[in-house]
């Protein structure tokens, strides 16, 4: 089974796997930096948990690795690879030693 990313490049994947691109833009009005490191980055689809696809490293796709201190903010893209077309799709902070920011939805 062949995979198309939509940024055009095509990639292998097992049957039954989509790869999903998440446009991440994340303003900090926080005292705590903001990491848009893909490990620090979970998918959670369907109730399962995904971790980042290396393919996010490609530059074609827009990943930005960077800090994000206060009254900044930027835009980024990661990659997951997963099963099937899931309906419930939110992201997953994991925070240093257990803590991370608090987040709230905006209009971007």
């Amino acid at each position: 089974m062949v995979c198309d990313i939509s940024y055009g490049r095509i990639y292998d994947c097992s049957s039954g796997y989509v790869y999903r691109i998440i446009t991440l833009y994340l303003h900090n009005d926080g005292g705590q930096s903001i990491t848009t490191s893909p490990s620090c980055w979970n998918l959670i689809a369907d109730g399962l948990k995904y971790e980042y696809d290396a393919i996010t490293f490609d530059r074609s796709i827009g990943y930005q690795d960077i800090e994000i201190v206060k009254d900044r903010n930027i835009e980024t893209k990661i990659v997951y690879l997963v099963k099937g077309k899931p309906t419930n799709i939110h992201l997953q902070l994991d925070g240093i030693w257990g803590i991370g920011p608090t987040f709230k939805e905006i209009n971007h």
